[in-house]
């Protein structure tokens, strides 16, 4: 992992920026990653001290800080990270997020390599906050061999939960969608014709 990615995880964004207390969009929420010991800055603060610099924009989702994947992957492989579309634009998350509690079988989904959140399929990592204590754990300067690594242990634990997952997909199609019932409905019974009454009495 490149050297700027640990203080970019530890960064504080959208305080108001003390360089420009009295303009529009005020809010720190740029990182430069040309820079060296530089806090978050605003928009306003890149034109005049950032200009032609590699510079990430973060964004806030459902309160947490995110980065488009388009900008951060020109200079970082963010490789096994989940990712969301937000407003169009395809985002991960900067830090793990409090795992919530859930009434589904957590065999049935993939887990964060790193918090054991669940995931959707063909990822490892749910922020790049995990990716980067994973890498870091284990020692392994390449992002990228390491997400092969895992990406072969997560085939193999999916394969295992594959007989389960689709038991318990069965179970839960069988619930919306119950059973129509075999039995039909008796036909309307006719009457006799009048014509054969008539003759017996005659």
């Amino acid at each position: 992992m490149p050297a700027w990615v640990k203080p970019f995880l530890s960064t504080e964004f959208y305080s108001n920026c003390p360089k420009h207390p009295d303009s529009p969009h005020k809010e720190c929420n740029m990182f430069c990653v040309d820079c060296t010991n530089v806090d978050a800055f605003c928009c306003h603060c890149r034109t005049s001290l950032h200009s032609g610099h590699a510079v990430l924009q973060i964004r806030r989702s459902s309160y947490e800080n995110a980065v488009r994947v388009m900008e951060v992957e020109k200079v970082l492989n963010v490789k096994g990270i989940q990712t969301y579309v937000i407003n169009k634009h395809r985002v991960l998350y900067l830090n793990d997020r409090q795992r919530k509690p859930t009434v589904y079988d957590d065999t049935l989904y993939r887990k964060c390599e790193t918090c054991d959140r669940s995931l959707m399929d063909n990822y490892l990592f749910c922020s790049l906050k995990c990716k980067f204590e994973k890498v870091t754990k284990i020692g392994n300067p390449s992002p990228v061999g390491t997400c092969k690594d895992n990406e072969k242990k997560g085939s193999k634990r999916e394969g295992k939960g594959e007989e389960k997952r689709r038991s318990y997909k069965k179970k839960i199609k069988e619930h919306e969608y119950p059973p129509s019932n075999s039995r039909k409905r008796k036909g309307v019974p006719h009457r006799a014709p009048l014509s054969g009454h008539l003759v017996g009495v005659l």
